[in-house]
């Protein structure tokens, strides 16, 4: 799927509701209040406004109710992985997944906290009879390099790791704990715009309704913690 920078739905920048819709995919939202809280949030609406969007939104298939919550649908998940990118030729997709993976190869042969586990395409990619593709869309799982008995020495650890990996060790617990996939994300991405990275271990629940072929795959058990570490 594909969205041009002059493209709305209901109303919005497509563009802008698809920043949304990344940061929705695999969360769910019990209350509608929660709902137009996250739809909205970035987009600068009013209440007013919120609650409108959103109602276009459920309406047009955006977003759906299951028994107990609200989630973005297979249309939105679409939406949240479209491209507004010029189109990739295979060949050179083909060439950056190769890429990609290598430096998955990498990283597990290092000494990040977190190291690559599993590597899923999905997307236009799988469709061999493309000789363009949108985007190299993947979901990767990520498994922890190091073992630890519990939480205080995995926050300890994790604490120490971070300020001998950046100078700007701030942002308290949230930025600690996604501090490690963080760091592997960028690594992988390697600043090429042509990748769209789903982080299996935050939506593990889409790799369900997602059509998917592994593409990497590299599981080994977590190891005891080096003596920087502890």
């Amino acid at each position: 799927m594909r969205t041009s920078k002059d493209e709305q739905i209901a109303g919005v920048p497509a563009a802008d509701l698809r920043r949304v819709f990344r940061t929705m995919r695999g969360r769910f939202y019990v209350g509608i209040d929660e709902l137009r809280a996250a739809v909205g949030e970035g987009l600068g609406l009013t209440a007013a406004q919120r609650k409108t969007l959103v109602a276009q939104l459920i309406t047009d298939g955006y977003i759906e109710r299951s028994r107990t919550a609200y989630e973005l649908s297979e249309q939105g998940l679409r939406l949240a992985a479209a491209s507004t990118g010029k189109p990739i030729p295979r060949a050179q997709a083909e060439a950056l997944l190769a890429a990609f993976i290598e430096r998955a190869r990498v990283i597990n042969q290092g000494d990040s906290w977190d190291r690559v586990a599993k590597i899923e395409l999905f997307g236009s990619m799988l469709d061999p009879s493309r000789e363009t593709v949108n985007d190299i869309d993947l979901m990767v799982t990520l498994e922890p390099r190091y073992r630890t008995a519990d939480s205080h020495e995995l926050l300890r650890a994790l604490s120490l790791y971070q300020r001998a990996r950046t100078s700007n060790a701030s942002g308290g617990l949230p930025r600690l704990l996604r501090f490690p996939s963080d760091e592997v994300f960028k690594q992988l991405k390697a600043g090429k715009r042509a990748y769209q990275l789903l982080d299996v271990n935050d939506h593990d629940e889409i790799r369900s309704r997602t059509t998917s072929t592994v593409v990497f795959e590299d599981h080994a058990e977590p190891i005891p913690l080096p003596e920087s570490l502890r």
